[in-house]
């Protein structure tokens, strides 16, 4: 099975600068009702499908990698490529739609290879779903615990009054209202 790494991603530039380009090339076909792809436009999507499938892999496993470590900071500079790589594949996926019966047609033996790069790609963004959800209860767990932690040291403080001319009451304990806004 061939793999495409990110590096190999930029040998193949002229295919991905050219997704857009496709994505109305692929729109005009289907109002000009052309009914099968050449065996170059179908090897060309299974070369772009592998290419997207394997960067956003990639970026899934290292933001995988860094909420398993507690890096947000790792994890947040993710989101941005992940979001754009995820637009493309959506494009992608729409293309491949606009084609189905030539795709399903294909007797490419690179069909086999992205059925289980599917497969393996799927795994990923499962884990990365779950790594996500941990996170996002991590984060949660922690400001539970900040918040309760100052609720406490506000209980316990001793709080100083002060009557009406301005001196220290050492007398009167008053309660200290605390309202923090506790969505994430």
């Amino acid at each position: 099975m061939t793999l495409y790494t990110p590096a190999q991603t930029q040998e193949h530039s002229s295919i991905e600068s050219g997704l857009h380009a496709e994505t109305s090339h692929a729109s005009s076909a289907v109002s000009a009702n052309v009914p099968t792809l050449s065996g170059d436009y179908t090897e060309d999507l299974f070369t772009r499908a592998q290419i997207i499938m394997n960067d956003l892999k990639s970026v899934m496993e290292q933001e995988t990698a860094a909420l398993r470590t507690a890096n947000l900071h790792g994890a947040l500079e993710m989101q941005d490529r992940k979001i754009q790589l995820m637009q493309r594949y959506e494009q992608l996926v729409e293309q491949a739609k606009n084609h189905e019966q030539a795709l399903k047609a294909s007797t490419s033996p690179r069909k086999a290879e992205l059925k289980a790069m599917e497969k393996d790609f799927k795994a990923t963004a499962a884990q990365n779903k779950v790594a996500l959800k941990n996170g996002k209860k991590s984060l949660e767990r922690l400001v539970d615990r900040m918040l309760t932690t100052i609720r406490q040291c506000v209980q316990q403080q001793d709080r100083l009054a002060y009557t009406a001319s301005g001196a220290i009451d050492n007398n009167t304990k008053r309660t200290m209202s605390i309202n923090l806004d506790q969505t994430l």
